[in-house]
């Protein structure tokens, strides 16, 4: 690599100076095999690199993904088995000691805020560097004023820079970047995998449905279940067919599940040991999260829970939305607040707040065309960040393959 520009120059040298504050930290183990290196700037990019993570395992095999962060708590991801950690401070022993520790094959930088002797040690190292998400907006690094270069020595690190729009791109221009590394792809967006479904199990179910109507109560709480059932009672008085589906939230006592719906008298079936609904089944009670693919796919309308009482902060609606169920949910819904917005804006989504409300929005969306329209808003919003997913994801595939022929 070419010789640092003065101003970086002088950035790496008054960092030097700064003492380490994780050199001597233990780090988590590091698994064996290439590492995708990933860093969000905040919650919903984190969970997007997560998804691209996800899909990128669905290709290829001997890798595994390390998600870094800025400050403050870990934010909430959905991808089991990824190591996320806080980014160290921006110093060349602290930079050195995350590098030699974990050996990046490739990183995926997002957000504005560059870390100019991190990246510049990786990239000596021979990591592969792509920034994401490029906005219309100015790039920050923590260096002092009197270096003001130092963005644009930063960014030059970057082998691939994907632009959200026009407007960006024009930005990286003025900065005098150029060259085929430069792209508009759009922006980093949540896109994630469908979960899955067996085709038989699929079709035997919706054959044992005989065209029922069906709502589903995904993620539910066990304070959750009254209002679910109550709101079921007062639907059925409009459509004395139609079959609600409850599936708790992983951790939840599904006991305290059934025994509340014995108490309410309704005709209720289990779906786990093997019971099946019949004409006569108004509740049917799934256990296992592992069937939750099967029915979002076969409920036009879905309630995700964890979101009607404070205290959860709500589920992620992308998984009933990616499987054509259009989406009902409560107000508590903070660690998601992104995802749903973008749900609400395309009419994809609504927001309930109690029985009456819940009930009101059910009926309304057993209408099939009511459903089809806000599955159909649903699926567009979770298509959105497509582009930009499969150029990251060759992006990665070329850095891993040319790893490997090392």
């Amino acid at each position: 690599m070419a010789r640092a520009p003065l101003s970086l120059a002088a950035y790496l040298a008054l960092s030097r100076g700064r003492a380490s504050e994780i050199s001597s930290a233990p780090m988590p183990s590091r698994p064996a095999g290439a590492l995708v290196w990933a860093h969000a700037e905040d919650a919903s990019q984190l969970r997007a690199l997560s998804d691209i993570c996800q899909r990128l395992g669905q290709q290829r095999n001997g890798f595994f993904c390390l998600l870094t962060y800025c400050n403050g708590e870990p934010p909430r991801h959905d991808l089991a088995g990824v190591i996320c950690l806080r980014l160290p401070p921006d110093t060349v022993a602290d930079s050195a000691a995350f590098l030699t520790h974990w050996s990046p094959t490739t990183c995926l930088w997002t957000g504005s805020e560059l870390r100019p002797a991190l990246l510049r040690a990786a990239a000596e190292r021979g990591c592969a560097l792509a920034l994401l998400d490029i906005q219309d907006k100015a790039f920050s690094t923590p260096a002092l004023r009197w270096l003001p270069d130092t963005v644009i020595s930063t960014l030059r690190l970057f082998d691939r820079h994907f632009a959200v729009n026009g407007n960006a791109l024009r930005r990286l221009r003025r900065l005098g970047l150029g060259g085929n590394s430069i792209r508009v792809a759009g922006p980093l967006l949540e896109t994630p995998l469908p979960l899955p479904c067996n085709d038989v199990d699929h079709s035997d179910a919706a054959a044992m449905l005989s065209g029922r109507p069906v709502w589903l109560a995904a993620r539910v709480q066990a304070n959750e279940v009254d209002i679910v059932l109550n709101a079921f009672r007062q639907i059925r008085r409009l459509a004395h067919r139609l079959l609600l589906v409850i599936v708790p939230e992983v951790g939840v006592d599904a006991g305290i599940i059934l025994n509340k719906i014995e108490e309410s008298a309704l005709r209720h079936a289990c779906w786990d040991i093997g019971e099946q609904p019949d004409e006569a089944t108004e509740i049917l009670l799934v256990v296992d999260i592992a069937d939750l693919g099967l029915w979002y796919r076969l409920a036009p309308v879905s309630l995700v829970g964890s979101s009607l009482l404070t205290g959860q902060k709500g589920r992620n609606p992308f998984e009933a939305a990616a499987l054509g169920s259009a989406v009902l949910h409560g107000p508590d819904v903070g660690s998601y607040l992104p995802s749903y917005s973008r749900l609400a804006k395309a009419g994809a989504a609504r927001v309930v707040r109690d029985a009456e409300t819940l009930a009101a929005a059910v009926a309304q969306l057993i209408a099939p065309d009511r459903a089809a329209q806000m599955a159909h808003a649903g699926w567009e919003v979770v298509s959105e960040g497509a582009e930009l997913t499969n150029q990251v994801i060759a992006f990665l595939n070329e850095a891993l393959d040319a790893a490997e022929e090392d």
